[in-house]
């Protein structure tokens, strides 16, 4: 007698993540910008507050695109920038 196994059940693709840059502030002071990866904005933002960089204040969350990337260098990932560095190395002429 023959067994057949069922067919495995297809497994979830991960979600590709994407680089966001995150602003925080007050209504009165900038706080601090971080480049963080993630799912989606949601994702980025948690990620930032599980990470311990999540200064307070309100969050502006922008996507980045590949040429963003190619011009932020590495040194600034992943970690709270202050709004001197935003300016003289992201040239966050926005901010």
């Amino acid at each position: 007698m023959v067994t057949r196994k069922a067919p495995l059940p297809s497994a979830k693709p991960k979600p590709k993540l994407k680089f966001y840059f995150i602003s925080f502030a007050t209504d009165y002071q900038f706080l601090g910008g971080l480049v963080i990866q993630g799912t989606d904005a949601k994702d980025a933002l948690r990620q930032a507050k599980e990470k311990g960089l999540h200064p307070g204040g309100d969050p502006l969350t922008t996507s980045l695109t590949a040429g963003d990337m190619r011009r932020i260098p590495e040194d600034l990932r992943g970690r709270l920038l202050s709004h001197a560095e935003c300016i003289a190395r992201l040239a966050a002429r926005r901010i």
